[in-house]
């Protein structure tokens, strides 16, 4: 996958260019003032398109000027956009931010970098190559792989935000092959729990012979001191990434009583359901999730919930499978994926 980014032409792109300056940092190990490329035709343009007649020809007379301050409040803007990204993340951001007046961001040393920061650095990625701007240049063939790819890497990042939104056990379903999979996974599940009888297969429905994951993407029960407590919630988790009508992935009672039909004897647990999607909230989404007694988890709270991703490494070993399957997709995409740069091609390195 090659990607290639165009100049900064307005003082108002902050949130289009806020990925893409961090996805400088991700491939270039820093980005640095030095870094950002500008076309100053268009940035003088859009700073006095708002301003009276008398003060547009003045900066139209002498340009530089003009220029000189698109720029700092371009900058000004984006710092503040980093400290609060910085501040909401915590220790799970991919990056360091220096003080030295010439660089934005710094790329963690590999050492320092979870898998929470990993799945950050993959969420810039898709926000990046995702943007209905043209900041970015990347084929149609490289953007739908990546976008094909990102669906099941989505997946296990929610794994990973259901563990950091409180301590959980969690199963991933979205891999499961067929139904007897499916079956032997929820009787591992039913194992650890303590309660519920999964149903043999010769007992199912027809409608549910050909099912792979029952309908849901992840399941989650909250432990207390490791264990599952008798009082547990169990949260079905829907995870998508699909651009709209995500109301197939709302899990409402519905959805739970379709899972507890492959139970002879369902779990004692209050359940609850969970839509995951790495967008800006939806009016749209938040009403139809208001209506099914469903949790709407959207772009910012996603961020939020990863800056708490547990540092002891006992209540990651819940998420053991999804932890595996990031840094491996990491390390693969990263031998595949060029940046385009100033000084050359640059590699993708966050693993």
């Amino acid at each position: 996958m090659r990607l290639e980014l165009q100049p900064i032409s307005g003082v108002k792109q902050l949130a289009a260019w806020h990925p893409l300056v961090e996805l400088l940092a991700l491939f270039n190990g820093s980005c640095a003032l030095d870094d950002l490329e500008w076309d100053d035709g268009e940035m003088l343009a859009s700073y006095v398109e708002d301003m009276d007649p008398h003060a547009r020809a003045d900066y139209e007379a002498e340009p530089a000027a003009g220029i000189r301050e698109a720029k700092d409040l371009f900058i000004t803007g984006m710092l503040e956009l980093i400290r609060d990204r910085q501040a909401a993340l915590g220790a799970a951001s991919p990056f360091h931010l220096p003080n030295d007046g010439t660089t934005l961001l710094i790329r963690k040393p590999v050492e320092e970098v979870t898998e929470a920061s990993i799945a950050y650095s993959w969420m810039v990625l898709f926000w990046a190559i995702s943007s209905k701007t043209d900041y970015l240049i990347i084929t149609k063939q490289d953007r739908t792989a990546f976008t094909t790819d990102f669906a099941k890497v989505f997946e296990w990042i929610c794994c990973l935000i259901m563990v950091a939104r409180s301590p959980a056990s969690v199963w991933y379903f979205g891999d499961s092959r067929d139904v007897r999979e499916f079956l032997r996974r929820l009787e591992r599940m039913v194992l650890v729990a303590g309660t519920g009888r999964v149903k043999g297969f010769a007992q199912l429905q027809a409608n549910q012979v050909g099912a792979n994951d029952g309908g849901v993407d992840i399941l989650a029960i909250q432990t207390r001191q490791g264990a599952v407590p008798r009082d547990a919630t169990a949260y079905l988790v829907g995870a998508t990434i699909q651009q709209s009508d995500r109301r197939a992935k709302i899990m409402g009672g519905g959805s739970i009583a379709r899972f507890l039909e492959f139970f002879e004897r369902g779990p004692n647990f209050a359940f609850h359901g969970v839509l995951a999607v790495p967008f800006e909230a939806s009016d749209i989404d938040q009403l139809n999730c208001n209506l099914n007694n469903c949790i709407y988890l959207s772009k910012a709270e996603l961020i939020s919930i990863l800056g708490q991703y547990p540092q002891d490494i006992r209540q990651r070993l819940n998420v053991g499978t999804a932890r595996r399957k990031i840094r491996q997709r990491s390390r693969e995409i990263s031998n595949t994926t060029i940046l385009v740069g100033k000084a050359g091609d640059l590699r993708l390195q966050w693993a």
